[in-house]
């Protein structure tokens, strides 16, 4: 967790994002990738597909990305 605020505080100084809490924004972050698909996959008993895993990374990323006001 710490090394993900790390970076994106880093990010942040160089200009490429705008956060406000880069700790608190790590965790959603990762919140958003490890934790939607876990509450169906217990329920369900069942793992969830590796593509669908993929899709749901991809979309997070690139919400939190807009989010953040990603500048490249």
């Amino acid at each position: 967790m710490q090394a993900l605020s790390d970076i994106l505080a880093q990010k942040q100084d160089e200009g490429l994002l705008t956060l406000s809490d880069p700790e608190l924004e790590a965790t959603a972050f990762l919140g958003a990738i490890m934790g939607y698909p876990l509450p169906g996959a217990l329920i369900a008993q069942k793992a969830v597909a590796p593509e669908r895993l993929e899709q749901l990374a991809e979309c997070a990323i690139s919400a939190f990305l807009t989010a953040w006001g990603y500048r490249q």
